[in-house]
C-alpha cells in the first residue's frame, strides 16, 4: 500500500509505462514503413509483369518516378515477400534495400532461418558477410611471391625496396631512360634471362667436350 501512495514510485511507474508506449509506437511506425514499401514493390512488380517495359516506364514518368526507383522497390518485394513482417519490422528500410544486393544473397537465406532480428544484429551480419567475401576474393600468395588470382591467372609481387642507395640509382635509371618501374623490371628480367641462356649453352658445350 505504501508503494501505491509513494509519489516517487507512482512517477517511476508512469515513466516506465510512457517509455514502453513510446517504444511500441516506434515499432508500429517502423512496421508500417516496411509494410508500405513492400506493398509498393508488389504493385510495381505486378505492373512491370503486365506492361511492356516502355509503357511501364512512361507511366512511371507520369507519376514523377523513374524506372530505377521502381526496380529498387521491386527488388525489395522479390527479396522479402516470403518473410513474415514480424521478422524484418525492426530493420530500417535503408538496410532492407541494401540487403537486396546480390552480395547478400547467402545472408538472406541465413536470415530466413533466424528469429526476428534488429538493426544492430543485421548490420553486424552484413559486415561479417562483406569481410568473408573480401577474404574469399583476396589473391592467394605463397612465400615465393607468386599470387594466384581469382580469375585463374598468376601474378608476382616483389617485396618493398627500402635501400636508399638502390632507390636513388633506380630513380636515376628511370629518369635517364624514360622508363616506368614495370618497363625497367621487364627489361632487366629479359637481359638476365638472355645471359642465363648463354650460360646454359656454354655449360652444355663444356659437358659435351668433357664427355
Amino acid at each position: 500500500m505504501l508503494a501505491q501512495t509513494n509519489p516517487a514510485a507512482i512517477a517511476s511507474n508512469k515513466n516506465s509505462l510512457k517509455s514502453r508506449d513510446i517504444n511500441e509506437r516506434i515499432r508500429q511506425r517502423d512496421r508500417l514503413i516496411v509494410e508500405n514499401a513492400l506493398a509498393q514493390g508488389c504493385d510495381y512488380w505486378q505492373m512491370f509483369k503486365a506492361m511492356p517495359k516502355e509503357t511501364f516506364k512512361a507511366w512511371l514518368e507520369s507519376q514523377g518516378k523513374t524506372l530505377a526507383e521502381a526496380k529498387k522497390f521491386i527488388r525489395l518485394f522479390e527479396t522479402f515477400r516470403d518473410f513474415a513482417i514480424e521478422k524484418i519490422e525492426r530493420i530500417s528500410l535503408t538496410t532492407l534495400f541494401a540487403l537486396t544486393q546480390k552480395r547478400y544473397q547467402q545472408l538472406i537465406s541465413k536470415l530466413w532461418g533466424l528469429p526476428a532480428v534488429n538493426e544492430k544484429q543485421v548490420s553486424e551480419l552484413m559486415a561479417e558477410e562483406r569481410k568473408k567475401q573480401q577474404q574469399d576474393s583476396a589473391p592467394q600468395r605463397d612465400s615465393s611471391g607468386l599470387i594466384n588470382l581469382p580469375s585463374g591467372g598468376r601474378a608476382f609481387q616483389f617485396p618493398l625496396l627500402h635501400d636508399d642507395e638502390t632507390i636513388a640509382r633506380l630513380l636515376q635509371v628511370l629518369q635517364y631512360w624514360g622508363l616506368t618501374p614495370r618497363q625497367l623490371l621487364i627489361e632487366a628480367i629479359a637481359t638476365l634471362h638472355s645471359k642465363l641462356e648463354v650460360v646454359s649453352r656454354d655449360r652444355q658445350v663444356f659437358e659435351a667436350i668433357a664427355v
